[in-house]
């Protein structure tokens, strides 16, 4: 008809000027009959698809029309186009015939994709509305058909799925789609159920087992990708040239972590997330490169590493390798608490790294292996323990016990590698990392000095006393212009036992590090002398006779080590070399020569006994607690005190605590980020505009994804209604920190109960969605993210009402 080729001319006018013509919906209201596919009439350009079916109006009763067919171009046709069946629903394309579906309404996404339990797939709310994954025929003609189109096409794969022809047990899933070539590269997954993986049922028996599997397919993925040249990025001809094509996975380190790049299911299934830059030509789409990639490339990517596994027998030997290497540190970690051990170096471990960028082992022939059995080492000593394995056989090597111990030696001797290999002994090592057999307490810290740090209303009067006078007048008037408060009030907010400052001094931020790790919930404490403020953990007696105590509002850490044990069941493990007063508090004495242990205890305490600074210590001791007054202190719910509720609480306007060293908890309020955040770096986040969290001091981030991880944790902490922030349906909600006096710490052991019951994709609305980034980091890192936050609103629990 006349309106046709009206319609048909004017179409083809859009499509020259290269308009995605599937996009628009010419309406032609008819008496009595419905016009379908206006546009797949006029669309001979290229053979691009039918048009979206024509909308009808009669006697107040809309109907839509289905798709029309597909236009022809140099003999090729083009696609059907889109069927309605209401204006208010989405639709979908159909290849070559009009289609009317219905649709599920969209509500937010519950991300496990494999939740039957028989390991088949299924798809969560808010992807594609269809009951089953489209074929992946249908992307690639999807694809080849996008071919020179506008970049945003992309968008229609967002949220959609796609079966293997060859392997209907594996499925493409696109989470999110980039909007435009240069924005962070689109994230998609991998999905193989059980029958598909056909991973031996080893490799999922257990929580454990199904972390260790899935490290093992992350490295393989990432390797293969390597190798194959899937991970380059193509860049040529400027920014109207060829860009994109690289399949990036995160890249693994030396430990077995929990991550998101690749999941395995109780039931066998596997999950590989990855990111892939969708290619483009200028802003228009490479739409048979893509193909490429997506439909091939990336399915022999994924049958060479995640597919089929059990018909591999050189796999199946590497995968129980490693699943094995991983139970076995397990196991030993285990035995620690039950033998009062905090820490266990084993015979034959290799502690030594190649660089200070490569944690790999070092591998010359002058390596020393790890050893008790030598001359140098006493075979009847204490410290020389045995576990044993999974299989029951005795493992040998040092046990540190729960309390104080030193490990001493000259330089160069391997104190500080000791400790560094300790200070990651809580994590599972790969197989041939030589660590293997160093394994050390779940919940120890590092702790070490910070200048410039901020304190966000801190407990460290157990370790810094009265404030100077002009210090502290001086804080007081700052704190009753700020807040307006009358000088009492401001008064006390300037004492230590509620201590904020943005510039701290080495001995002040070690204070407070060695209070928050405390509040943490830390079990052991590491120092290394190199790395730690003299005049916090050290003052001897000719100091303290030039400078007498009421000058000095600093008490040393060798006066409360003992205190932290004995109150709040906190080991310290310390490498020191250049002062001896620390024998008088020890427990074990280790000295490190030739890279060989030696059992010291003895020899240390016999110094001791003839003598030393530790008798002006004990005086001092006594004398400062005859004189401090105490007051009683509220219930110390977590973190911050033994079983009776906390040692007591001393008034903060006398120069030091009593002994048993009392650290307030805190709660704290929402702030959510003012701007944009990002990682910048494994150590470093930026936490709004102008509000970077320097993560430096954290030495146990083994992994920049668990810095993705710690920030969205801080995301998601700070989130004022996170039941609402599209969570889980089965998200039970955390107790909200300023709900009846709840602890800092009761909402990190709640946030991490949450994860052990779901699983990292906890935290994926607050990391914009589903994706690989992540690895799971310790409520030890997530709660030093937060108190080095410049912006975090802390307070004293007990200024707030409740039981606590």
């Amino acid at each position: 008809s006349f309106v046709q080729r009206r319609l048909a001319r004017y179409a083809s006018r859009l499509a020259v000027q290269r308009r995605d013509i599937a996009r628009y919906a010419f309406v032609v209201a008819l008496t009595t009959t419905t016009l379908g596919g206006v546009r797949g009439m006029s669309s001979y350009v290229r053979g691009r698809g039918g048009g979206r079916g024509g909308h009808h109006h009669n006697n107040n009763n809309n109907k839509w029309g289905g798709g029309g067919r597909g236009g022809r171009w140099q003999n090729r046709r083009g696609g059907g186009g889109e069927a309605h069946d209401d204006p208010e629903k989405t639709s979908s394309s159909s290849s070559g015939i009009s289609e009317k579906r219905q649709f599920r309404q969209y509500v937010v996404f519950e991300p496990p994709i494999f939740s039957r339990e028989d390991g088949s797939v299924t798809l969560p709310y808010g992807y594609d509305a269809s009951s089953r994954p489209r074929p992946i025929s249908d992307l690639f003609a999807k694809l080849e058909r996008m071919e020179g189109g506008g970049y945003g096409a992309y968008k229609d794969l967002e949220k959609t799925c796609w079966l293997y022809d060859g392997n209907p047990q594996v499925c493409l899933v696109f989470d999110r789609v980039q909007a435009d070539p240069f924005a962070p590269p689109s994230r998609c997954r991998l999905v193989a159920t059980k029958s598909g993986a056909k991973l031996p049922p080893a490799a999922y028996e257990s929580s454990e087992a199904a972390v260790a599997s899935a490290d093992w397919l992350c490295r393989r993925f990432f390797e293969a990708a390597r190798e194959r040249g899937d991970d380059l990025r193509t860049e040529t001809g400027g920014w109207g040239g060829r860009k994109g094509g690289e399949i990036r996975v995160a890249v693994p380190s030396q430990f077995v972590l929990d991550r998101t790049s690749t999941r395995v299911s109780r039931n066998g299934a596997v999950e590989a997330r990855f990111s892939v830059a969708l290619p483009a030509r200028g802003r228009s789409i490479e739409g048979r490169w893509a193909a490429d990639i997506l439909c091939r490339r990336l399915f022999d990517l994924g049958a060479s590493t995640i597919l089929d596994v059990a018909t591999d027998v050189d796999a199946v030997a590497s995968l129980r390798r490693h699943v094995d290497a991983v139970l076995d540190q397990r196991h030993l970690r285990d035995q620690l608490s039950k033998k009062k051990l905090v820490a266990f170096v084993g015979d034959g471990a290799v502690l030594p790294r190649r660089a200070g960028n490569d944690d790999r082992p070092m591998t010359a022939s002058s390596v020393v292996p790890f050893s008790t059995e030598g001359d140098a080492f006493v075979k009847t000593s204490p410290l020389r323990v045995a576990l044993e394995d999974r299989r029951g056989r005795a493992v040998y090597g040092l046990g540190l016990p729960e309390g104080v111990s030193l490990i001493c030696g000259g330089g160069f001797h391997g104190k500080s590698t000791v400790l560094a290999a300790l200070a990651v002994g809580c994590y599972d090592k790969v197989p041939g990392d030589g660590r293997e057999l160093c394994v050390a307490a779940p919940d120890l810290a590092k702790i070490r000095a910070e200048d410039g740090r901020a304190v966000n209303r801190v407990d460290v009067s157990a370790f810094i006393g009265s404030l100077p006078a002009p210090l502290a007048l001086a804080a007081a008037a700052a704190a009753q212009k700020k807040k307006k408060k009358t000088s009492e009030e401001a008064a006390t907010t300037t004492t230590t036992s509620d201590f904020s400052t943005q510039d701290a001094s080495g001995s002040t931020s070690q204070a407070a590090a060695v209070a928050e790790a405390v509040e943490a919930g830390a079990t052991c404490l590491l120092f290394d002398e190199d790395t730690c403020a003299t005049n916090f953990m050290i003052r001897d007696a000719r100091m303290r006779r030039l400078v007498p105590d009421e000058h000095e509002p600093i008490t040393p850490f060798i006066d409360r080590v003992r205190d932290l044990r004995a109150k709040h069941g906190v080991s310290s493990i310390l490498v020191v070399g250049g002062t001896g007063d620390y024998f008088a508090v020890a427990d074990a004495v280790i000295v490190m020569r030739d890279y060989e242990p030696i059992d010291a205890t003895d020899a240390a305490k016999a110094l001791v006994g003839g003598g030393s600074d530790e008798e002006e210590h004990s005086e001092k001791k006594k004398d400062t607690t005859a004189s401090t007054t105490t007051t009683p202190p509220p219930t110390c719910p977590n973190g911050g005190g033994g079983a009776d509720g906390g040692p007591p609480h001393t008034s903060t306007t006398s120069k030091a605590t009593t002994p048993e060293a009392y650290f307030t908890p805190r709660t704290f309020d929402q702030a959510p980020p003012e701007g944009r955040y990002a990682v910048k770096g494994k150590h470093t986040v930026a936490f709004g505009d102008n509000n970077d969290v320097d993560l430096a001091a954290c030495e146990q981030i083994v992994e920049v994804a668990q810095t993705h991880a710690i920030l969205a944790a801080l995301v998601h902490f700070n989130t004022p209604n996170p039941s609402t922030a599209g969570f889980y349906s089965t998200h039970r909600a955390w107790p909200r920190p300023t709900a009846d006096g709840v602890s800092f710490a009761a909402a990190l052991a709640a946030f991490e109960e949450d994860v052990d019951n779901a699983d990292l994709d906890l935290l994926a609305t607050a990391h914009g969605g589903l994706s690989g980034d992540l690895a799971r980091p310790r409520k030890l890192e997530i709660a030093a993210a937060f108190s080095r936050l410049r912006t975090a609103a802390f307070r004293p629990l007990h200024q707030l009402p409740g039981p606590e």
